[in-house]
């Protein structure tokens, strides 16, 4: 009894390959979704009618996302029955390959990449995020030296933990077992009461993440005799989203490089860095209720230490001295 067996091909952007051998009996049906990996080859070959060669009886896949298939006539013997089975390697498909006649398929190569030693992702970002102050946070420092007859001044002590973060769902190769680079963009506010964001690069180990840093603020405001001197402290910070596109590189056992096809655009939200700013208000002459403009901003000696601490509990601390503007971009 003759068997057929037949293939068609359908590979990235819709490109179908014809039918090879028979186009007569049902059809099974196997569509790999992006980044699903072949976790399980088999196949069955049979004696042919000339001898050495052996055609193709069935094929078993099964994938990572719970996907079994098997391509196989039924009810039929045939001498020389021979399952087995092949390496998957990383499991993902690059390319078919094969041969066949008119009697069926005596061919077929199933093309997959090397084992993957680590992934790299590019974070595209399709747009930067529309600005909108979210959170504003106020300390006060007020002195009244209306009734003295020396200087006096205000000691600001001022510490804010700032955390910069951003959530959205793991990308498929971030579940992959191996080790991971992302790099993304990290979202700050603008100058005070902007409604712009700033934008800058880093490295990170996952596509979502989180960054606290601790921010303290030193300084001595000097409050001449007769004044009475208001000092506000500000923190302003926002929240943001957009969407980005995967982009992915695998860097194989071998030390082969590859790019891989860009994933589809997914979204990302978080908290995006804020700043820090120093106001000095003079109060007297003002009534309580009213809030004159600030005064020009002078030139101070203060200290600025900040402490980041990341994912890994990793710590850097940077202490800055000398003359600063009472503007801190965070």
């Amino acid at each position: 009894m003759k068997i057929t067996s037949q293939i068609v091909i359908s590979i990235h952007f819709a490109i179908v390959s014809p039918v090879y051998t028979s186009t007569e009996g049902s059809k099974q049906t196997l569509n790999l979704s992006y980044g699903e990996q072949l976790t399980y080859i088999g196949h069955t070959t049979y004696e042919g009618i000339s001898q050495p060669t052996r055609m193709l009886m069935n094929l078993q896949l099964q994938t990572s996302r719970g996907q079994y298939f098997v391509a196989s006539p039924i009810g039929i013997s045939v001498p020389g029955v021979v399952h087995s089975s092949a390496n998957v390697y990383s499991g993902f498909l690059v390319g078919i390959v094969g041969r066949a006649n008119r009697d069926g398929v005596h061919r077929l190569g199933i093309c997959v990449l090397q084992e993957i030693r680590e992934v790299h992702i590019d974070m595209e970002y399709l747009s930067l995020p529309e600005g909108g102050i979210s959170d504003v946070a106020v300390n006060n420092y007020t002195h009244d030296n209306r009734e003295g007859k020396r200087d006096g001044s205000i000691v600001v002590d001022d510490t804010e933990s700032i955390t910069n973060s951003a959530t959205t769902q793991k990308t498929w190769a971030e579940s992959l077992g191996v080790g991971v680079t992302v790099s993304g963009k990290v979202f700050g506010m603008g100058a005070e009461g902007s409604t712009e964001y700033t934008v800058g690069n880093e490295t990170m180990e996952s596509t979502s993440y989180s960054r606290t840093r601790e921010t303290h603020v030193g300084m001595t405001v000097g409050v001449p005799a007769g004044k009475k001197y208001w000092v506000e402290v500000l923190y302003y910070k926002g929240t943001f989203r957009v969407s980005f596109r995967p982009k992915y590189s695998f860097e194989l056992k071998n030390g082969v490089k590859v790019n891989w096809p860009w994933d589809e655009e997914q979204p990302i939200s978080g908290v995006a860095w804020g700043n820090l700013f120093l106001k000095v208000h003079d109060m007297t002459n003002t009534p309580d209720e009213k809030v004159p403009p600030p005064l020009p901003s002078p030139r101070k000696t203060f200290l600025v230490t900040r402490a980041m601490k990341r994912s890994r509990n990793e710590q850097t601390v940077l202490a800055l001295y000398g003359t600063l503007e009472p503007f801190i971009q965070l």
